[in-house]
C-alpha cells in the first residue's frame, strides 16, 4: 500500500525572500497593474492632441510618450484576453510592429509627426474595435 508522501508530490522548498525580492516584486506588480489598467482620460486627450479638430502642429514630447505607453498597455490587455484579440489581430499586429519600429528609431518623445499620427491611428483603431469590453 501507498503512503501519502508516495502519492502526492514535495513542493519544494522557496528561499527567503529578503528585501531586494521583496522590492523586485513590488516593482513587477506595480508595472504589472499599470499594464492592466484601462487607459485613463491622459490617453484619450493625447489622442485629441494629435487627432482631433484642433490638433497641436508640434505636440509635446509627453503627448508621445503618452501615445506610446497607451497603446502598449491597450495592446498588451487585448491580446491577454483571446475573445478581444480574435477580433483585432490585424491591428494588434500593426501595434506590434510600430511599438517595435518606435522603439528601435530612439526616444519616443523625438519621433516625427507622421510617425506620431500612425500611432494614434493604431491606437485609436484598437480602442475602437474593443469598445466598452476593455
Amino acid at each position: 500500500m501507498l503512503t501519502r508522501s508516495e502519492i502526492e508530490p514535495v513542493a519544494p522548498a522557496l528561499p527567503p525572500i529578503g528585501l531586494f525580492g521583496l522590492c523586485a516584486r513590488t516593482r513587477t506588480l506595480r508595472q504589472l497593474r499599470l499594464v492592466l489598467s484601462a487607459p485613463d482620460d491622459e490617453v484619450y486627450d493625447a489622442l485629441e492632441d494629435v487627432l482631433g479638430r484642433y490638433s497641436v502642429p508640434h505636440p509635446p514630447p509627453a503627448v508621445a510618450v503618452c501615445l506610446f505607453w497607451g497603446l502598449v498597455r491597450v495592446a498588451a490587455r487585448v491580446g491577454a484576453s483571446p475573445r478581444l484579440s480574435a477580433r483585432c489581430t490585424d491591428v494588434l499586429a500593426r501595434a506590434r510592429e510600430l511599438t517595435g519600429a518606435v522603439e528601435t528609431a530612439g526616444p519616443v518623445g523625438a519621433m516625427p509627426l507622421a510617425d506620431l499620427r500612425r500611432l494614434a491611428l493604431v491606437l485609436l483603431d484598437l480602442l475602437d474595435r474593443v469598445g466598452d469590453d476593455l
